[in-house]
């Protein structure tokens, strides 16, 4: 009887919870003037309820780094974990922080493969290619590859990149919440997300954008 009032009780709480975004078909992840990454998953609440969940982190640091020659590059993200935000209520952004960098919250870090100048400028001209490199979290590599895609004009130019991956593929544990996960069970899938501004990406201007963009003579 009371295990059954306890159903009740926690089922109408999560009517009432406000989730973070129930429907992002119908709400863009990033503003235009965003330099941010995210990450989107879904999870089952209290056995079928779905909830999706997403997480926003404005606090990432991108940047070109250049070979000595300056004829290749790598593009490298560093991003605190403790910066997400889900607009949670409750301590999830602090687990998820744990969850992507364990107990001292060491920071997730994309490495792209090298990159020769002439992929970079191709890029650059409103370009789309699928980039190869690692993800570090927790301190382990793997293997990733993302579509990366160049919008805009100027110094209004932005990276988009986009991964669909899964939390096993990446060796991430999410544990549930509540007896058998009750009150949330996670989905495996995972989808991470970046919307970059060139204006803020250090090594950038090595590019030479005002050739690219057309405003040299």
């Amino acid at each position: 009887m009371i295990r059954k009032q306890l159903l009740t009780i926690l089922a109408a709480v999560a009517l009432l919870l406000p989730f973070s975004v129930s429907d992002a078909a119908e709400k863009e992840i990033f503003e235009s003037g965003d330099h941010c990454v995210a990450y989107k998953a879904g999870k089952k609440m209290f056995f079928s309820m779905n909830v999706e969940v997403i997480g926003k982190n404005c606090s990432a640091d991108a940047k070109l780094e250049w070979s000595a020659d300056s004829k290749n590059a790598v593009i490298k993200v560093v991003i605190p974990v403790d910066k997400f935000n889900s607009n949670s209520i409750g301590p999830r952004d602090e687990h998820v922080a744990e969850i992507l960098g364990g107990k001292g919250l060491a920071p997730m870090i994309f490495t792209s493969a090298a990159l020769n100048r002439e992929t970079l400028v191709a890029l650059a001209k409103d370009g789309k290619t699928d980039i190869q490199g690692t993800l570090n979290i927790d301190g382990k590599d793997k293997g990733v590859t993302f579509v990366v895609s160049v919008t805009g004009t100027g110094n209004g130019k932005v990276v988009e990149a986009s991964l669909s991956t899964s939390f096993t593929a990446l060796n991430v544990v999410v544990p549930p919440a509540g007896p058998g996960g009750m009150m949330a069970n996670p989905d495996d899938a995972l989808e991470l997300h970046a919307h970059l501004l060139f204006e803020k990406i250090a090594g950038i201007e090595a590019l030479h954008l005002q050739t690219v963009t057309g405003n040299a003579r």
